[in-house]
């Protein structure tokens, strides 16, 4: 029925309510894992930036469906919304990352996903630092050596 309605009104997706909230608020909060499965199948066949917009809007208190999913401790509906590209680093009101939220409640399994996914954002930011670190070391050992020339240079002329 979800499938047919989505079909005859895709863009009702970005709806809210009072509290703004979104379809996908919804299924999160419900538990409702195979409401959040056909919404993110529809939301994949729009573009990219409409699809982003939709997966990490935040309610009146800052959360998005990835912090409830963590506050419920829905370990599938974590897997599926971070492949969908939500935003592990997005902060509530609180100040409260998703991550932040599953160690408030103690929930080892969300945690653990939530740690993992985080892991090649690590790995990427130290490829990126050393990658930098080479470039400096580079200029720098370039300008000493450039200075050793000259100084032989001088000294050689003082013998």
């Amino acid at each position: 029925m979800l499938d047919r309605f989505l079909e005859a009104c895709p863009e009702c997706v970005l709806d809210v309510t009072t509290k703004n909230r979104t379809a996908l608020h919804i299924a999160t909060k419900n538990k409702r894992l195979d409401v959040l499965q056909v919404l993110i199948r529809m939301l994949r066949k729009k573009d990219k930036d409409y699809y982003r917009e939709v997966v990490n809007r935040k309610d009146e208190d800052g959360n998005t469906a990835l912090h409830i999913a963590a506050g419920n401790n829905q370990p599938q509906m974590l897997r599926l919304l971070l492949d969908c590209k939500a935003n592990k680093h997005a902060t509530n009101q609180a100040g409260s990352t998703a991550l932040d939220v599953a160690i408030g409640q103690s929930y080892r399994e969300s945690i653990s996903i939530l740690r993992g996914c985080c892991i090649p954002r690590v790995s990427n930011f130290k490829y990126k630092m050393e990658k930098q670190i080479a470039k400096y070391l580079t200029k720098a050992s370039s300008l000493i050596f450039s200075d050793m020339d000259n100084i032989s240079g001088k000294t050689a002329m003082l013998y």
